[in-house]
Formats: structure tokens, sequence, C-alpha cells
């Protein structure tokens, strides 16, 4: 895909059908990454509102709000990744990119997943950005299907196979 991505496109498409406020870009001001060894002030609140801004991770500024497309490692389990200190060691440790409890069963089928971010895998999870992050994936998937000639597909061999191969 070298040409101009048109997942921002699709994504205004399916913002348009949709409810803007659900399926639409969260704001700046609604993406909070906090230092991993920070924990959410309280459980009983599930806003970050009474957390210490002092420790949120500053990020260069964006001219624009298109999504960003990671291609990388997606560390899969059975349980939701809700510690910052663990993300960051499994992110160190194997290079994930994010933490996913979905795709785990999918480990012996020829497959490329596409998954939508929503969080920072820590203690001030928020499903805010959790409809954005699917409209987003799916706009992602609507474009490179159109790249991916299906008698390819059948060919790949399974994710358990390039995993046992590469070591």
């Amino acid at each position: 895909m070298t040409e101009e991505s048109r997942v921002p496109e699709f994504l205004a498409q399916l913002v348009a059908k949709r409810i803007k406020d659900k399926f639409g870009y969260q704001g700046a001001s609604n993406d909070r990454l906090y230092q991993a060894d920070y924990d959410h002030v309280t459980s009983e609140n599930p806003t970050c509102n009474e957390c210490d801004k002092s420790h949120i991770i500053h990020r260069i500024y964006r001219d624009d709000n298109d999504p960003y497309f990671h291609y990388g490692i997606i560390a899969s389990g059975s349980a939701a990744v809700k510690e910052g200190k663990t993300r960051q060691r499994l992110s160190e440790e194997y290079g994930a990119l994010c933490f996913e409890t979905e795709a785990a069963g999918l480990y012996d089928f020829p497959c490329l997943i596409i998954h939508g971010i929503y969080d920072y895998a820590d203690s001030h999870m928020s499903n805010l950005w959790q409809e954005y992050a699917a409209a987003t994936a799916a706009a992602f998937a609507k474009e490179l299907l159109l790249f991916v000639a299906p008698g390819r597909v059948r060919r790949e061999k399974t994710t358990f196979y390039e995993v046992a191969s590469s070591k």
C-alpha cells in the first residue's frame, strides 16, 4: 500500500452513517497516558478526574486527528493487562505494541489480526475510545481488503507455524 491511505475517508463515511459522538475521534484532551508506575486513584470512580495530572506523559502535538497504524507484535492472552508496570515489562520483553484477549483462539488459523487499541493497558482503563478504535480497525480492514487477493490468503501459514519456526 504505497499510495495515501483511504482509512480517514472510510472512517468519515462510517461516522457519518452512525452516531458521530460514539464512533468519532474523542479528542486529544481525552487521550491520557500516565506513567507506568502511577496507578488510578480510586476504583469507585471510573474517570481520571481525581488522578494527578503531573503523572501524564506529554507527547508531541499532532497536526491532524488521522489514526496511526502500528505493525508489530500483539500480545494475546486470557486476561486483560491492567497495570502500567506489567504493560511496560511485556512491551520491553516481547516488543508487544498492544495487548488483547479476543484473538487468542485464532492462533492455529492463517490470519492477520487487526485490532483497534482503545486504552493503554493500565489501571486508568476507559472504554471512551472503544467504538472509535473498532471503527478505525474496520476502516483499515476495508482498505487492506482492497489490496489482498483472496487466493493469497489460502496459501498463508498459520500463526502457530510462524511463531514455532522463528524459534
